[in-house]
């Protein structure tokens, strides 16, 4: 189980946590490079606020971007990745792998949850288990940038936790079609009416001052859940 995991991991708990959920497929260069920002924003935060962040662990999309931010930022971090055993491989030459549906770890994260499973969402309930043991009393929020269908279950799981989620306006796909329907009064395939969500769902554009982020990210860490 999670809770046996991180015990033998020797993961700290009790500490806020931020969840990043979204794309792993490669970006265009004018996003990258605002993504690249956003998780430096994230990380920057993490290392001086004593967060762990929890990712899908890969070294792939946003949670590439996340890792190399995080070395980049220096210092001392906690950062969890939760992923299908079936679907990964250990990173360098040593451990290559012949099977195309296998994606490489990321080599800044400090610990991995490797999940039972060949499907990609299978790790998507060890994720969501995973996120509530650490943050245990204190404040957790998720992250949405740009993701599809695995994502959208990861933002459900997290709004029926009473979980906020920031989202960021303008990183695509499923993000982008959340803020639509925010700010229409819509709705969209989230497994839950995004409209009777809408205090927890927060949104923050790509290419708002980056201060913006930090702040509603340091914001939500100080409020306790709901």
């Amino acid at each position: 189980c999670a809770r046996h995991a991180l015990d033998v991991l020797k993961v700290a708990v009790g500490r806020p946590v931020v969840v990043v959920n979204g794309g792993t497929s490669t970006f265009e260069p004018d996003l990258e490079r605002d993504l690249t920002e956003a998780m430096d924003v994230i990380a920057t935060v993490a290392v001086h606020e004593g967060v762990t962040l929890v990712t899908g662990g890969t070294d792939a999309g946003v949670f590439a971007h996340l890792g190399q931010a995080l070395g980049r930022a220096g210092g001392n971090y906690q950062c969890v990745g939760v992923a299908p055993i079936g679907r990964t491989t250990w990173p360098g030459p040593e451990h290559e792998c012949f099977d195309r549906d296998r994606v490489p770890l990321e080599v800044h994260h400090t610990h991995f949850v490797l999940v039972e499973g060949s499907d990609w969402g299978d790790e998507t309930p060890t994720m969501l288990e995973v996120t509530g043991l650490l943050a245990d009393s204190e404040p957790s929020v998720g992250v949405l940038a740009g993701g599809g269908e695995i994502a959208a279950e990861e933002v459900h799981g997290h709004l029926l936790a009473r979980r906020p989620v920031i989202v960021l306006a303008g990183s695509g796909r499923l993000a982008d079609r959340v803020v639509e329907a925010l700010r229409r009064g819509t709705s969209v395939p989230l497994g839950t009416d995004v409209q009777e969500h809408r205090e927890l769902l927060e949104v923050v554009e790509l290419d708002d001052p980056l201060t913006t982020l930090a702040a509603s990210l340091r914001d939500r860490l100080r409020r306790k859940r709901s």
